[in-house]
């Protein structure tokens, strides 16, 4: 006598059991191809969106050189988590803030791990979500987003006091005045507010541009300040940059010519009005970083190709470099280095890995690492 005959509800069950499982597994299979699919499909845009707009034929071509932390250094010591921005100090070492370890790793031009600043936490020298990092003759101090507050420390790194700030900002940038320009997350009818190192409100500066009353998602921005004292503010959504003088005067907005970031910015303006809120999140960033250095500022953009394009004081393009990164590639921020008739580019990469890609060009002969 057959089991199911014996035991008729035991067969059935059995049957069911075997049912679920086969349903489980068609359903995990079809989300797999769904995703091998979906991957396919954004890489096969990714080659036709390079075909369709191909790179300007005066546009040099950089070298990768290295990248750090090297897989090496991640076995044997602190690794990027999840980086957000970077900078470099006086003595031109880089500074990584890392969101996702709460911490900032430092490393010198050729990637050598030197130390970690902060840990997780809400006390004094702690963090719980860094996002800048700003020096001044007197030390430096890091902006906290996780605990809405910005710490001080002296140049030998010893905390000094913490300001808590009533708002949320989306940039930092300290000027040689030694005063803070801050954009807030939620901008209205202006682009960014000065205040002092003690947090007094000094005022509001720049005028925001008005899409149908939507503010805020347009017109996030980017700030950093020139040798000279000058503030260039970079639309992070638009294909714009704005340079102010030390008195707050709008001196001149670059647009930037790019086929297909133009064609994106369009888009960007689209979603970005109240009735299409459902959608911002379609928004395509425009600028990814800006860095100035010199007499020129250096314009990092990530997609198709990674991208880097030079201005000079008067806001003519005089450099246009790139590398074909991949499509996957997502690059957050750049410093730029100059030395021995060399310019390095160290580029924060978010994904695929979390690492510093170092790229090179030489002006007259084959680029050598640094190393």
């Amino acid at each position: 006598m057959k089991i199911s005959d014996k035991h008729p509800i035991i067969g059935k069950k059995s049957i069911y059991v075997i049912l679920i499982w086969l349903i489980i597994f068609a359903a995990g299979y079809s989300i797999s191809a769904n995703n091998y699919i979906s991957e396919d499909t954004d890489e096969l845009k990714w080659k036709n969106i390079l075909i369709k707009y191909p790179v300007e034929k005066d546009a040099i071509k950089i070298n990768h050189l290295f990248s750090f932390p090297s897989d090496e250094q991640e076995k044997s010591g602190p690794y990027i988590v999840n980086p957000y921005t970077m900078n470099m100090d006086k003595d031109n070492n880089i500074y990584v803030t890392d969101q996702g370890g709460n911490q900032i790793l430092v490393y010198d031009l050729s990637g050598k791990y030197i130390k970690t600043i902060g840990r997780k936490g809400q006390g004094p020298g702690e963090l719980s979500n860094p996002k800048a990092i700003c020096w001044n003759s007197d030390g430096y101090f890091i902006h906290d987003i996780g605990d809405m507050k910005i710490q001080f420390y002296s140049g030998q790194g010893e905390f000094k006091y913490a300001l808590r700030m009533f708002k949320n900002y989306y940039s930092m940038a300290l000027s040689p005045e030694n005063e803070i320009y801050a954009s807030p997350l939620e901008i209205t009818d202006h682009l960014m507010e000065k205040i002092s190192l003690r947090g007094d409100m000094l005022g509001n500066m720049g005028q925001s541009i008005d899409y149908l009353n939507n503010k805020s998602f347009l017109n996030r921005n980017i700030l950093k300040f020139s040798d000279s004292g000058e503030l260039y503010l970079a639309f992070e959504n638009l294909a714009r940059i704005r340079k102010y003088s030390k008195k707050g005067e709008l001196i001149k907005e670059i647009r930037i010519k790019h086929k297909y970031k133009n064609e994106m910015e369009k888009e960007n303006i689209k979603y970005g009005l109240p009735a299409r809120k459902k959608v911002r999140a379609k928004m395509v960033p425009m600028i990814n970083a800006i860095y100035p250095l010199g007499e020129s500022l250096f314009v990092l953009l990530n997609y198709p190709r990674l991208e880097i394009l030079e201005f000079n004081q008067k806001g003519n393009l005089i450099g246009h470099y790139w590398e074909n990164a991949g499509w996957e590639y997502y690059a957050l921020d750049l410093v730029v280095q100059k030395r021995e008739n060399k310019t390095y580019f160290y580029i924060l990469q978010s994904y695929p890995d979390q690492k510093v890609d170092v790229y090179g060009i030489e002006s007259k002969k084959e680029e050598k690492t640094v190393r």
